[in-house]
């Protein structure tokens, strides 16, 4: 596992690091070198996972199998805003009708892990 820090992020994801311990084998890449340097290194992935944000968009178009979460808010919804990878390289999750519109709490991370793995790592 990659956990990606761009401009101003790293705290977040080093936060984030230590969530995960030792029992998930990753490491931390603080993009610092441009745009190119980190499209070459997300070109490389299995799958890329990401909120509805700029580099889960990056990933798509570059054919990267994505997995999304989307705020529920009408304006960001994975219908409108789906990566443009071909469609059995994307999956997308956003919470149910009682959330707010940016709690993403709703989605169930298991059951959604349980999908990336089954759909893009074989599992």
């Amino acid at each position: 596992v990659v956990l990606t820090a761009g401009p101003g992020e790293l705290e977040q994801v080093e936060s984030l690091s230590a969530q995960l311990g030792d029992e998930t084998r990753h490491v931390v890449l603080e993009s610092s070198e441009g745009l190119e340097v980190f499209a070459r290194r997300v070109a490389l992935a299995d799958v890329f996972i990401a909120g509805s944000t700029g580099t889960l968009h990056l990933a798509g178009a570059l054919d990267v199998p994505t997995a999304g979460f989307y705020p529920r808010r009408r304006s960001s919804t994975p219908l409108r805003w789906q990566t443009l990878g071909r469609a059995e390289r994307r999956l997308a999750w956003c919470p149910g009708e009682e959330a707010a519109e940016r709690d993403l709490s709703g989605i169930d991370v298991r059951r959604a892990a349980a999908e990336i793995s089954e759909r893009f790592l074989g599992a």
